[in-house]
This record gives C-alpha cells, structure tokens and sequence, in this order.
C-alpha cells in the first residue's frame, strides 16, 4: 500500500525541503516553532529511508533453480568431460570417455575419437541430470563438503554396480589403482563444482565472501 507511482513514497520522495526551511531557518527567533520544523525534516528523511528499503526488497532477484542447475550441469559436463578425454588420452585410466554410451553403441564406435565426442556430450548430459537431481534435493546444504560427497556417491554407484553390471567397464576389483585414482579424484572435484556453485547460489554462501571496499 502507498508504494506505486502516485503513493507514499513517491509524494514524500517529492516533498520540497524548502517547505522546512520556510518557518524553522527564516524565523529562528521562535524556538519552539524552528525544533518543530527539525523534527518535520528528520521525519521526511526517515520516511524517504523507509521508501529506498521497501523498494529495494521488491526488486531482490530470485534464481529460477532449474535454470541454474541446466547451466551448471552443462559447465560441469563440458569441463570435466574433457578432462576425462585428456586423462585417457594421457593413460591415466583405462575407462574409456564414452563409457556411459557403452551398453547402447558398439565398442569399436566408442573406442573411437568420434565415439569420444560422442561420449562427451553423453556425459554433459548426465551432468546436467545430476544437477538437476542436486538442485531438487540438496540445493540448500551450505558448504563444499556435501558436494564432494555427492561426487563420490556416483563413482561409487558407477564403478561398484552400474558400470560393471552393465558393461560400461570391468569389474572393481579388475581395475588398475591409476583408473581408480584418478577416476575417483575426477569424480570428486566434479561433485565439488555441481555442489558448491549450487550452494553458493542458494544459501547464505555468498554473503561468507570478503566485502571489497571501494576505493
């Protein structure tokens, strides 16, 4: 109430500070008349704060969650899906970057450097799945500590029963400590980037970083 364009805020906002200075300045012979007029300009100015804050609440911005966890899962799939080409290209792991296409496509195609890609882009996906899934339930968990939980949960569930049971790749127990380290580690700081720019979106996370003063 007394917020739109012809309310409250908008006729103090407009009030002439002359209108104060008229009676209480000109004529400062009356005492009782000029502390009157003091309190009538405090009061404006205190009005006119309350306005700026009430205004500045209606125009708080509010993050679509969905949208986000599309944009994060996307980032999260296109960087860490070409650090898991880089890590097979380097033989750092044995599971080959479109292992997830595995069950659907044939070997020889994967194994390929259009299966790579291909592979990339299916794991952007599943990306952008997980986030969506993070988004849903875990958004409002404060902290880096939850998503580097979250990253180990999948490579567990990847690596100990989806993947070998699927054939996406050998059982645990076949594969080298490299793959598993490495794999792991991946999986980690991946479950890191999902879960902390969710956190930082939407929990008190950002208002823990340093104020800049201005200079």
């Amino acid at each position: 109430m007394f917020t739109g364009k012809n309310g409250y805020c908008s006729i103090v906002s407009n009030l002439p500070m002359n209108c104060y200075r008229k009676g209480g300045f000109a004529n400062r012979r009356d005492n009782g008349r000029f502390a009157a007029h003091n309190i009538g300009y405090v009061l404006l100015l205190l009005a006119k704060g309350c306005c700026r804050m009430h205004a500045n609440k209606q125009t708080v911005h509010h993050t679509n969650p969905w949208r986000f966890a599309l944009q994060i899962g996307f980032f999260a799939g296109l960087i860490w899906g070409g650090v898991r080409i880089a890590e097979y290209y380097f033989k750092f792991t044995e599971v080959i970057p479109g292992f997830l296409a595995e069950p659907f496509m044939k070997h020889s195609f994967i194994a390929s450097w259009s299966g790579h890609l291909f592979g990339w882009g299916v794991f952007t996906v599943f990306s952008i799945a997980a986030a969506f899934i993070y988004a849903a339930f875990f958004r409002k968990i404060k902290g880096p500590w939850f998503g580097l939980l979250y990253g180990a949960a999948w490579w567990l569930l990847l690596y100990l029963l989806i993947g070998p049971w699927t054939g996406m790749m050998k059982a645990f127990s076949e594969q080298t400590p490299n793959t598993l380290i490495t794999d792991s580690c991946l999986f980690l700081v991946w479950g890191l980037f999902i879960g902390y720019s969710t956190a930082f979106e939407f929990t008190d996370e950002r208002f823990r970083e340093p104020v800049e003063q201005a200079g």
